[in-house]
């Protein structure tokens, strides 16, 4: 576990855990600062949202959430430990620490899989929670490494919840990608953004049905699903859809966790990440 987070996962008098929640944004190389810039403050406007904010809040348990970055095979970082969430001053601490994060990477491909595996280790050290969901953000197709199909056979998925929001509503073979191969378990669904400008209007509906379980009915956006309405509806991982697997996965596929160094803030070596997903094909 992250020794960061012990301090935020302390008992409290608000009730047991009812959600763990995970957020993953994209920082391949498709994506530009000002874009980057766009997830952090849409991510960080969303969970301000009244609505949002009284739904964590409220009565029913605490909120445990966390956020990465990620983009190649063996890039993902850390952007907010585990913290339970049951008051506003902690929910505000928490959006304050996104909002100001410094990006760590910015030229590396889109490696979903590798995305999927670091949350699902992730969500080992969260708290004991009711529910378990991996909010993954994207705007391309996985071009690096093993893909999602992988990522669900050989990490531990069970009872886990893979939501997707799509960045780039005119990319019908993306927003299928996300629907067939990334939204994965119980209750799954994919959002969609227009563009990055739009990413703060989706996450805030994301949210709105993660925490507080609202289904918002119309959709201003997005390409039609073939019920002629906006993509909107629970979509579940389906197993038998095809990836764009460039990389057969190996026999084994691990996440280490590896303690940073103190000069790490901004190393490109991957053997001194915080956390680093690597692929095993010796023999155990």
């Amino acid at each position: 576990m992250l020794a960061a987070a012990a301090p935020a996962l302390a008992a409290t008098e608000a009730g047991p855990c009812r959600l763990a929640l995970a957020f993953a944004l994209d920082v391949s190389a498709s994506v530009d600062e000002n874009e980057y810039r766009l997830q952090l403050d849409g991510l960080a406007a969303g969970l301000d949202d009244p609505a949002v904010r009284a739904a964590i809040v409220g009565p029913g348990g605490g909120v445990a959430m966390a956020a990465y970055e990620w983009s190649g095979a063996r890039q993902q970082a850390l952007i907010a430990p585990w913290t339970l969430v049951t008051t506003d001053a902690a929910l505000d601490a928490f959006a304050a620490r996104v909002s100001t994060h410094r990006r760590r990477y910015g030229e590396f491909p889109t490696a979903v899989g590798y995305a999927l595996g670091y949350g699902a280790v992730l969500l080992r050290d969260a708290p004991p929670c009711l529910r378990r969901v991996i909010d993954i953000s994207g705007d391309g197709l996985s071009n690096d490494g093993f893909g999602p199909d992988a990522a669900y056979r050989e990490f531990e998925f069970d009872g886990v919840t893979v939501n997707g929001l799509v960045i780039g509503g005119e990319d019908l073979e993306l927003i299928s990608f996300y629907q067939f191969s990334v939204a994965h378990g119980p209750d799954a669904f994919v959002e969609v953004a227009r563009d990055y400008a739009d990413y703060r209007r989706a996450m805030l509906r994301k949210l709105l049905r993660e925490v507080a379980g609202d289904f918002v009915a119309e959709s201003p956006v997005g390409p039609a699903n073939h019920d002629g309405r906006g993509l909107k509806l629970p979509l579940a991982h389906n197993p038998k859809a095809a990836t764009k697997d460039d990389h057969p996965p190996p026999d084994r596929l691990t996440i280490n966790h590896v303690e940073p160094r103190a000069d790490d803030q901004h190393q490109s070596d991957p053997g001194m990440r915080p956390w680093q997903v690597a692929e095993k094909n010796e023999a155990p």
